[in-house]
């Protein structure tokens, strides 16, 4: 049996917040540099596909998908 005190899991659940709200800056700065560069892609003609741009609002979906997972487990929605 492991005996773990209560210190010790506070730590740890610290710990685990740190880095995701480490992570969370990381994406949310990425997710930023996305948004300024699908700003500044000029837009194209009628007819013609920008793969580029297609790919980085995908990336940009991604991401925000990423943002909205950290986030539920950052502030969790508790239905009491």
């Amino acid at each position: 049996m492991v005996n773990i005190s209560f210190v010790e899991v506070c730590m740890n659940i610290s710990n685990g917040y740190e880095k995701l709200h480490s992570k969370l800056l990381d994406i949310e700065s990425e997710k930023k540099k996305i948004d300024e560069k699908i700003n500044q892609t000029p837009k194209s003609e009628s007819g013609v596909l920008n793969f580029c741009f297609y790919q980085m609002k995908k990336r940009r979906d991604e991401i925000n998908q990423k943002i909205d997972k950290i986030n539920s487990f950052l502030n969790p929605d508790i239905i009491a």
